[in-house]
């Protein structure tokens, strides 16, 4: 069984690629699953978080231009921005109707930045999740706004 914090790995490096190199997603997804043998347990998982960030994605950087004060999307690093999609989704959206964990998102996010962006990323990053989840404790319509009231009601 591969662990949810290897597939997050993944999940961000396949996200990244697509994001760079503005592949089509679901021809991607299928041959990165085989290509990096996510085993059978593991791809709902990695399959539902894909396809999520690409469906919510104008939603989740709407979130991200919001709570970047100053920042426009376009410059913010390519490899942040897909830290912050799929943290923000998983924070915002969960899979199958479960609230996922928001420290746990979190957490994952930094580790996700620090090892691939850098130490100063992972501040950035962990000031915006960190606005965005107090801002979901405490139904802020901020982030109701921007995603759609459905994602407060949680």
């Amino acid at each position: 069984m591969t662990s949810r914090r290897k597939l997050r790995e993944l999940i961000f490096k396949l996200l990244f690629e697509m994001e760079v190199g503005e592949h089509d997603a679901e021809p991607l997804l299928e041959r990165f699953i085989i290509t990096n043998e996510i085993p059978v347990d593991g791809r709902k998982f990695f399959r539902s978080l894909v396809r999520g960030v690409v469906r919510e994605i104008r939603a989740i950087d709407g979130i991200v231009e919001e709570y970047a004060e100053g920042w426009k999307i376009t410059r913010i690093a390519r490899a942040d921005l897909t830290i912050l999609r799929l943290a923000i989704f998983e924070m915002l959206f969960g899979l199958s109707g479960n609230e996922a964990d928001k420290p746990v998102v979190i957490n994952e996010a930094i580790l996700l930045a620090k090892k691939f962006s850098g130490s100063e990323a992972s501040r950035f990053i962990n000031g915006i999740l960190g606005s965005v989840s107090r801002d979901m404790k405490n139904k802020s319509k901020t982030v109701g706004r921007i995603a759609g009231d459905n994602v407060l009601k949680k």
